[in-house]
């Protein structure tokens, strides 16, 4: 007797059997017919029938089920999938379709008996996979095609797997990875766990408009131009921002985008497997970003543009303008969608072809005196350090990522209020600071030379 691989399964959930009825009815294998027809019928109209022997009485019966489910309220996906799905549709560029056939990738992972069902369908090649899963989820044969092609959205947001040329099955054309597809089942959604590869949101700044008083006309330039409503609509929107480590530059560009009401998102170091993306990586994820999220009030942050020129491509950096490596990227950033700022360290190395790319450049210099004391005074406050600016303001080369770094460490230094060790741990961090980061520029400097 020949055992059926469906009975040591939980029954599927009813949107489950709706599919799979689907499915059996414009590709009836008839074994697999005799497998589900049962379990398919009790699922979705509570009949219990004697299974029947003859072929034509099974397709009648499941022709009967199609009737029956005529009249019958179209069951439901889980809520917490279709309402995740949504939420991710509101950042990633994904239309109706694309949205259907993530919710059936969903459900392929989720219901154990859906994916013994699909795992199972004999797909011979691509086109029959496809016309499967179009008629599962009642929609077109070329949408169907359209939402799995791997320049859809699917594919390009990193959604699905990819496939090799050989693998038909259903499973492998709609393969979701079960780490995504727990994300969409869960009740606390967060759309930016499916895209670690490609983009992670921007922490919450750690200073704010009033610590860049130094820079006050650029600061202006910047709140007017992420708060022009053109800016949603408009390509090719570049920003520079340069200046040594520790200037702020990062600091600033999150201030000014909470001031803008606009999300900032960061290319990452790392991929959600916590591997390091070299720069090639890096640039490929910030492709993938302009491609496949939506532009409206999203700005994109890549930190460090420095470094994409000095890996293999510097030899033919010293002989073409724009490396040919690079070609797309020049011509991406004319037209890209979702405005971006870059930040780097500092302009050498960086070809004038992509220089000339940018809206504007900004420089961020080191503050001045006035400013640190002004600055040190907020920061003490804030942090609930007790030491002397005016001991400290006088240390020269001063940036808001130093200070800000130090305060926070020299408060865990703080024995009671003893004001005067907590200025002389202060006054040794700074100057440590200071010390690397000038054996740094000499380094930098020389390397240049």
């Amino acid at each position: 007797m020949t055992t059926n691989p469906f009975d040591h399964l939980p029954p599927p959930q009813p949107i489950s059997a709706l599919w799979a009825t689907r499915a059996l009815l414009v590709f009836p294998d008839m074994h697999m017919v005799d497998d589900c027809l049962t379990v398919l019928e009790s699922t979705l109209i509570g009949a219990n029938s004697p299974q029947p022997d003859p072929d034509t009485d099974m397709m009648t019966r499941l022709l009967n089920m199609q009737k029956a489910m005529a009249g019958m309220a179209v069951p439901s996906i889980p809520d917490s999938i279709e309402i995740n799905v949504i939420s991710l549709a509101k950042i990633v560029r994904l239309d109706y379709f694309e949205c259907r056939v993530l919710e059936l990738a969903a459900m392929l992972v989720q219901d154990e008996w859906l994916h013994t069902f699909c795992a199972r369908l004999p797909v011979p090649h691509d086109t029959k996979a496809t016309y499967v899963i179009a008629a599962m989820l009642n929609i077109g044969f070329n949408k169907t095609a359209s939402a799995l092609a791997t320049t859809g959205g699917l594919h390009l947001a990193g959604l699905l797997e990819p496939r090799s040329n050989q693998e038909w099955s259903i499973s492998k054309l709609l393969a979701l990875s079960s780490e995504n597809a727990h994300c969409l089942a869960q009740n606390q959604f967060n759309p930016f766990d499916l895209l670690k590869d490609t983009v992670e949101p921007s922490l919450a700044p750690r200073l704010y408009a009033l610590d860049f008083s130094h820079i006050r006309a650029t600061l202006d330039i910047l709140k007017g131009y992420t708060s022009s409503q053109a800016l949603n609509t408009r390509q090719g929107a570049n920003i520079l921002i340069h200046g040594p480590s520790g200037s702020g530059k990062s600091e600033l560009t999150k201030s000014v985008m909470q001031t803008a009401n606009r999300r900032l998102l960061e290319v990452p170091f790392l991929t959600g497997q916590l591997e390091v993306l070299d720069a090639q990586d890096r640039l490929k994820a910030y492709l993938r970003a302009q491609v496949c999220l939506k532009p409206s009030h999203t700005v994109l942050l890549f930190d460090h543009f420095e470094c994409i020129f000095q890996t293999a491509l510097e030899d033919e950096l010293k002989q073409h303008p724009c490396p040919n490596e690079l070609g797309w990227l020049y011509r991406i950033m004319e037209y890209n969608p979702i405005p971006t700022f870059w930040l780097t360290n500092s302009l050498h190395g960086i070809p004038a072809a992509f220089l000339s790319r940018m809206d504007a450049l900004f420089e961020i210099p080191p503050p001045n005196a006035v400013w640190h004391t002004s600055m040190l005074h907020r920061l003490r406050r804030s942090k609930q350090l007790n030491f002397n600016p005016e001991i400290v303001s006088d240390m020269k080369g001063m940036t808001p990522g130093v200070m800000d770094k130090a305060i926070q460490t020299a408060a865990l230094f703080q024995e009671a209020d003893d004001v005067a060790k907590a200025t002389r741990v202060l006054k040794l961090l700074v100057n440590n600071f200071q010390k690397v980061n000038s054996n740094s520029n000499d380094i930098e400097e020389n390397t240049h030379e």
